[in-house]
């Protein structure tokens, strides 16, 4: 489920500290339909280190499909 997010509002997440940027870029990209460079040019985010930093922190850097979502869920039943 995809939501349109009003971007007036993130002009002042730049001013946010990184970590809080971080999980803000996260949450927006699970319910945005917009990309990592769209999200990293909204919050003052370099695209590349954006990606390196959530790579570091094992965030996937592409959408699930339905499949992947079912294994996914799936598994975390079975711990």
């Amino acid at each position: 489920m995809s939501v349109l997010v009003e971007l007036e509002g993130l002009d002042k997440a730049r001013e946010l500290p990184e970590p809080i940027r971080l999980l803000l870029a996260i949450g927006l990209y699970q319910v945005s339909p917009y990309s990592w460079d769209k999200i990293a040019e909204l919050l003052g985010f370099n695209p590349i280190a954006l990606k390196e930093k959530l790579r570091a922190l094992g965030v996937r850097l592409y959408r699930l499909d339905e499949e992947e979502v079912k294994e996914e869920l799936e598994a975390s039943r079975n711990l």
